[in-house]
């Protein structure tokens, strides 16, 4: 690949560019020092120009979790064990997963998407693609996008260059051992319950498809995407999203890490129970089981400080809970959820005052009330509003105003059958819930209308008196947050006199077990995490999950082999891993190659007496037969891609059938039977990918004939892309290279071929623009763009013949966006000039987009 242009060019080469200008075109582009003609086919318009690099992104470098996230998942309903089903058979420590036995250092996360038909996956590292029976297809390309689609009740799985590469039940991208320290795969548009985002996991993806039916009947019909992930890396992830990162500078602006390793054996807890579901995943990535962010930095001293350990009581594991504030009172977790929520130790009431350092409107509000009269007191003019004289109307008493000396405030004795927020029959003392129903207000030497002394009156006040907005009862306006749920009653003394009353509001969720905030004031008070877990799980007791806590093993690199064509440019293939060496041989864009291997971003292919390592980006596998699969006996093939119509046949489980199209229609394969061409669902087939190869060309000195020049946009009417290439001025006019005599060249852009230059009914066609650094330039646009961040194709192409005669080279393919080159000019243009703030608005509405 030769430079591109220099910025300053000569007087002469100037001249050139712009005399071979196009009527309406700008000569702006700052790589070049002028503008292009169009190539055939294109439409006229102002453009911008900029180079266009590939993305890396290594996984060291991604972003730290936002630290503002707060899940859409409702208060009451987080980190809960609803939906529970697990599979039969007990713990395996060594165990892998599977009917009988699950092993407790993995765990498996639904990873949550709003889009359940589609999902882009990125891999980094050392991945393999298998089949839903598990059988191995082919080696991951490093850093490689994948697109998986829901079709026709099946998962398909498709290159970034839309070639469906498998389809089935399911497809799953499994790590295996190889030099990579950092293995993991990006999944686009997680939503957790809040703003879409990237994020990145460690372990496995495994990607299913269901209908909403049977379990999976209150959920959703289409992808599940599992991260199937070793505990601790799990741990970290949740640890960071359920706390976040501790604040060395300012602690209470942060998270202790005692706070943290507390969090971490709660939340290992928590996984070891939900752990071995019969459903494909354990535990969601929201708060209604727990956040997880996959991948961060965040909180790993914590984690590994308190690496295996979770929490047991009287020698079984503990079934933990844990909420982001309980409102001062710790709570027992059947009073809550039910006398069926077993096996949480030994729970009582006890006042937590550490939780109550928390600030806040959004944690707790408080209301005082005096004992005695005072007019201007809110709260006692709500009582007098919408307590004292109703009651009095009610006892038929004519009430214009009313007022009192003074009154008292009592909770009524809590019974199992009075209490609203007990959920079972029987109780211990102290696991009698403090916080009220109701209370008793009695208004002492209460007048009426100015002058009429009423006496004393006696009423109960319910809690749903107290509600913010309230459906039923009195609207009181004490407090203004609706999410809280509880209200407490305390005694204000002074010199042993009860001088006033204190209503607390607080609790947003259940408030049973480890209290988040309670867990960061205790350790910002110097409590160490064993003690702050004793604190909230009385009696329990803190050991390993298993025997053996390190990372489970991962599987050796698969042999798979398979057939696969060499896509749009022509491959080169090298003696070793590295471009710069010598090239042995080539193979033009179509044919077909053998690969044996896949070794990062290197394919090792082998056809005849040839064989070496090209890149892996030019090829895409084939599939050339089908088998059925996920069936008990047999399957119907049908004449069209439709279930309604009469079947023409049926075949038994294991059949393998000719593949004549992957694919031919959403969720259907075209295949050859006896009775005919038809189709057969992907859902119960799978592909087999096999072949021999066909013969390598040798190199044909062509290779280096062609170069990328940059791109440029529209800078007025609708949205375009140009893409400057140029070609050895040797080739120009019908000139030779490497004993090829260049009959035409020019660029297929999003398949459409835009020729640069040709011979047609005896008249030769020139279209090139200008002759800069030993190359001719050309180009091509794609114009009346809509979508700004849609990526465009573009490959440069050579005819040439000799006597051996004609051949197409291709060089190398380059994607880009209106979005992309917008970003490479942002900083070639002043701010303030008309190119700066017509690129500024377009990247604004990209963005928007």
């Amino acid at each position: 690949m030769k430079k591109a242009l220099a910025l300053v060019l000569t007087i002469t080469m100037l001249f050139a560019f712009c005399t071979g200008m196009a009527e309406g075109w700008t000569a702006i582009e700052p790589n070049t020092g002028g503008e292009s003609t169009q190539a055939e086919g294109g439409t006229g318009g102002d453009y911008v120009n900029g180079n266009e690099e590939p993305e890396y992104i290594p996984c060291s470098s991604f972003e730290d979790p936002d630290d503002s996230y707060e899940s859409e998942i409702p208060e009451d309903m987080r980190h809960i064990y609803l939906d529970e089903s697990r599979l039969p058979g007990g713990i395996a420590p060594y165990a892998v997963r599977g009917v009988d036995t699950y092993d407790v250092r993995k765990v498996r996360v639904l990873i949550s998407q709003r889009n359940h038909s589609e999902s882009t996956v990125r891999i980094y590292g050392s991945y393999a693609v298998h089949d839903a029976a598990g059988n191995a297809l082919f080696i991951a390309q490093d850093e490689a996008a994948y697109t998986v689609k829901a079709e026709n009740s099946a998962v398909s799985l498709y290159s970034a260059f839309g070639t469906l590469l498998y389809s089935g039940a399911s497809v799953s991208f499994k790590e295996f051992e190889s030099g990579h320290a950092n293995n993991c795969v990006k999944v686009d548009s997680v939503s957790m319950g809040n703003s879409d985002t990237d994020r990145t996991y460690r372990g496995d993806l495994n990607i299913y498809y269901f209908d909403k039916t049977g379990s999976y009947s209150k959920r959703w019909a289409g992808l599940y995407l599992v991260n199937n992930v070793y505990m601790e890396d799990y741990i970290q992830g949740v640890v960071a999203a359920e706390m976040g990162k501790e604040n060395k500078q300012n602690q209470a602006k942060g998270w202790p890490v005692e706070a943290q390793k507390a969090q971490a054996v709660a939340a290992r807890t928590f996984a070891m129970n939900k752990t071995g579901s019969s459903l494909v995943f354990d535990v969601y990535d929201t708060s209604k089981s727990q956040a997880y962010f996959g991948i961060t930095d965040w909180c790993k001293a914590a984690v590994q400080a308190t690496a295996g350990n979770i929490l047991y009581y009287e020698g079984k594991v503990l079934r933990v809970h844990y909420t982001g504030t309980n409102g001062g009172d710790t709570e027992v977790t059947a009073n809550y959820w039910g006398e069926g929520e077993t096996g949480c130790g030994k729970e009582s009431v006890r006042e937590d005052v550490y939780d109550l350092m928390v600030s806040g409107k959004d944690y707790v509000e408080y209301a005082e009330i005096p004992v005695n009269y005072n007019a201007s007191n809110k709260y006692v003019k709500s009582l007098v509003d919408n307590v004292l004289i109703p009651n009095l109307t009610a006892s038929g008493y004519a009430v214009s105003s009313a007022a009192y000396q003074s009154l008292s405030i009592s909770v009524p004795k809590c019974t199992i059958a009075s209490c609203t927020h007990h959920n079972r029959s029987s109780m211990t003392a102290d696991q009698v819930c403090n916080h009220f129903c109701s209370i008793d207000i009695v208004f002492y030497g209460v007048t009426i209308n100015g002058t009429q002394q009423i006496g004393t009156v006696s009423t109960n006040v319910g809690e749903k008196d107290f509600y913010v907005n309230p459906a039923n009862g009195r609207p009181l306006g004490f407090f203004v947050t609706g999410g809280l749920k509880c209200y407490w009653l305390k005694e204000n003394v002074t010199n042993g006199i009860v001088t006033s009353y204190t209503i607390r509001h607080a609790r947003n969720a259940s408030g049973t077990g480890l209290s988040q905030y309670g867990a960061k004031y205790r350790a910002l008070e110097g409590h160490k995490y064993d003690a702050i877990l004793d604190f909230y799980f009385p009696q329990s007791s803190i050991a390993p999950l298993a025997s053996d806590i390190s990372r489970p093993a991962i599987q050796a690199k698969p042999s798979v082999k398979y057939d696969a064509r060499v896509l749009g440019s022509t491959a080169r293939v090298f003696a070793k891993k590295n471009a710069a060496a010598d090239a042995i041989a080539t193979i033009q864009a179509g044919n077909t190659v053998f690969v044996d291997d896949i070794s990062g971003k290197w394919a090792h292919v082998s056809c005849g007496s040839v064989s070496g390592y090209i890149a892996a980006s030019t090829l895409e596998r084939t599939a050339v037969q089908v088998t059925t699969a996920n069936i008990s006996k047999n399957i119907s093939v049908w004449p069209e891609p439709d279930s309604m119509t009469t079947a023409l046949c049926t075949v038994e489980k294991g059949t393998v059938l000719e593949l004549i199209e992957a694919n031919a229609q959403p969720g259907w394969h075209k295949v050859n039977t006896a009775s005919g061409a038809g189709y057969i669902p992907a859902r119960y087939s799978t592909l087999i990918f096999q072949g021999s190869g066909e013969q390598f060309d040798e190199p044909t000195g062509l290779e280096d004939s062609l170069s990328y020049y940059g791109a440029a946009i529209k800078l007025s009417g609708d949205y375009g892309i140009r893409v400057r290439f140029g070609i050895d001025i040797a080739a120009h006019d019908g000139g030779t290279i490497a004993g090829y005599t260049i009959k035409e060249y020019g660029v297929i852009a999003d398949g459409e071929k835009q020729r640069a230059y040709y011979t047609e009914n005896g008249a030769k066609y020139d279209k090139v623009s200008a002759v800069a650094d030993g190359m001719a330039l050309f180009a091509a646009n794609i114009d009346n763009i809509s979508a700004l961040k849609a990526e465009h194709s573009f490959v440069p192409y050579i005819i040439a013949e000799n006597a051996n005669g004609e051949i197409t080279h291709y060089g190398d393919e380059v994607k880009l966006s209106v979005y992309s080159v917008a970003l490479k000019l942002a900083d070639e243009y002043a701010a303030d000039s008309a190119q700066g703030q017509y690129i500024a608005a377009l990247i604004a509405k990209a963005d928007a987009e």
